[in-house]
């Protein structure tokens, strides 16, 4: 009698429930046992990754009870497959993709095709892997090309030092593409192209602002060579160094350089002087040596309107700063070297003060002070309206022009971006008047912020109103050689 008890899943051995109990029988038959166990290792599916994965949740042990894995199979599993780092699941060894890199945490973690692109970047210099946000986008043109914005690939960390950062821009380019200015930071080959250029001097990059042009010799030079080349103590007209801003510091008693320039302000003069024939370079040396060897207080430059002289040009001060120099034993120096100022047709005086400290309608104020003041002002002034000084007229209907200038050449210029400046006084080489006149453009730029247009337009220009503004208690101290000034010009 044969049995036909079959329990599903059970191993090959089912086979002898089949059998007959014969002996004979059992002899013909024994080859089916060797190749049940053939089949079971072709036929496989208990090596499926999913079945693999489902059971290595109940450990080894529970494999081999079940059956379905066993340990030898399992080996054999994972050396085919490995698990990926990012999603978890199984992907073939052969399919994997590696980190190598500078993380120790995934270094030489393995995974698969879709997490290793979301995770990492291929360097296009290096071609090895990096975390994208380890990376850096780079411009890769040359320097001979013509540049374009989309031209940019993806560097790691490590190859980023064959780059330099652009200082304008912001931008990565090759150390190829960039150039090292003046002030020890790279430019990009775009921005170099727009805003730099060359010292014919001594060949370094500078910023265009930051370079002077000399029409004497043709060249442009940054200020270290525009002050030194041909070793003159008068620079070119064109010459403008960056302004080194002064105040005055009450608790030491003294002028300190100021960090700030926008909340003050700031008085800067220019003093034409004519020397001796020929003298002109020797004068202005011995200015230099004497009294601002670092040219931090002021500097010297040729004037087309003179005729054997030079300017004198300050860097910009509070009031109070410029009552702490050496202004008396300068102008005494000049005379002794025979100088002269006023006493000439060419020389004038010119005061500039911060426009930052103005509102819009302050400077329309300031215009009509001068503009309905002019008689009295050409009385301070010690000369009548020039051809460098028009006094502009102001009509009652537009009140609003006196607040800008048609021309430079006005008794006051607006068409300064960062100053307003007072052209209309004469040259002086006498310290009272010089200061007078320093105090003078404080005052008046104070006085106009006290008062309204009208009062400017009614009451006589507002020169009473001005004067009541000066001698008040705690004006008279700062404003002394003005006031003795106004009261010695009869005003």
């Amino acid at each position: 009698m044969i049995s036909r008890a079959v329990r599903p899943g059970t191993s090959p051995g089912f086979i002898f429930y089949f059998m007959p109990q014969s002996p004979f029988v059992f002899a013909r038959l024994a080859w089916i046992l060797p190749l049940a166990y053939a089949l079971r290792r072709m036929l496989w599916h208990r090596a499926c990754i999913a079945c693999y994965q489902n059971k290595n949740a109940k450990g080894d042990k529970g494999m081999e009870k079940t059956g379905i894995i066993t340990t030898a199979e399992k080996e054999v599993i994972e050396t085919a497959f490995v698990k990926c780092n990012g999603c978890g699941e199984f992907i073939k060894t052969d399919d994997a993709s590696y980190y190598f890199g500078t993380l120790p945490l995934l270094d030489g973690q393995a995974y698969c095709e879709t997490c290793f692109y979301d995770t990492f970047c291929i360097c296009e210099d290096c071609g090895e892997p990096f975390p994208k946000d380890d990376g850096e986008i780079v411009h890769y043109r040359n320097r001979d090309w013509r540049i374009d914005p989309k031209d940019f690939k993806v560097v790691c960390e490590s190859c980023l030092e064959n780059y330099n950062r652009c200082e304008d821009c912001g931008e990565y380019w090759h150390r190829d593409q960039t150039y090292c200015t003046g002030y020890g930071y790279h430019i990009c080959v775009s921005c170099y192209e727009n805003d730099y250029s060359i010292c014919d001097a001594c060949s370094v990059i500078y910023h265009m602002d930051d370079l002077i042009y000399s029409e004497r010799y043709g060249e442009t030079y940054c200020e270290s060579c525009a002050r030194s080349n041909g070793g003159n103590a008068i620079n070119d007209y064109m010459y403008k160094p960056a302004p080194k801003f002064r105040h005055f510091n009450q608790n030491t008693n003294e002028s300190v350089f100021s960090r700030d320039s926008s909340n003050r302000l700031y008085e800067g003069f220019e003093l034409e002087v004519e020397s001796p024939r020929e003298y002109a370079e020797e004068v202005a040396q011995t200015l230099i040596d004497n009294f601002d060897e670092d040219e931090d207080i002021f500097y010297c430059k040729h004037d087309g309107s003179l005729d054997d002289g030079f300017e004198i040009v300050s860097h910009p001060m509070t009031l109070r700063a410029h009552k702490t120099m050496d202004y008396s034993d300068m102008l005494a120096e000049l005379k002794k070297a025979g100088c002269k100022s006023h006493d000439t047709t060419t020389c004038g005086l010119h005061v500039h003060v911060s426009r930052s400290f103005f509102t819009m309608s302050e400077t329309v104020k300031l215009g009509l002070f001068v503009y309905f003041n002019k008689s009295r002002l050409e009385t301070f002034a010690r000369r009548t309206e020039t051809s460098y000084a028009k006094f502009k007229p102001v009509l009652r209907s537009d009140l609003k022009a006196a607040g800008h200038s048609d021309r430079r050449y006005e008794a006051i210029n607006f068409e300064n971006a960062r100053t307003i400046e007072f052209r209309l006084f004469k040259g002086t080489l006498n310290f009272e008047t010089f200061m007078a006149t320093l105090e003078f453009c404080d005052a008046v730029s104070r006085f106009v912020k006290t008062v309204s247009a009208c009062s400017i337009v009614n009451k006589n220009g507002g020169f009473d109103l001005f004067k009541t503004f000066v001698n008040k208690d705690g004006n008279r101290k700062l404003y002394k050689n003005l006031i003795k000034y106004l009261d010695a010009r009869g005003l």
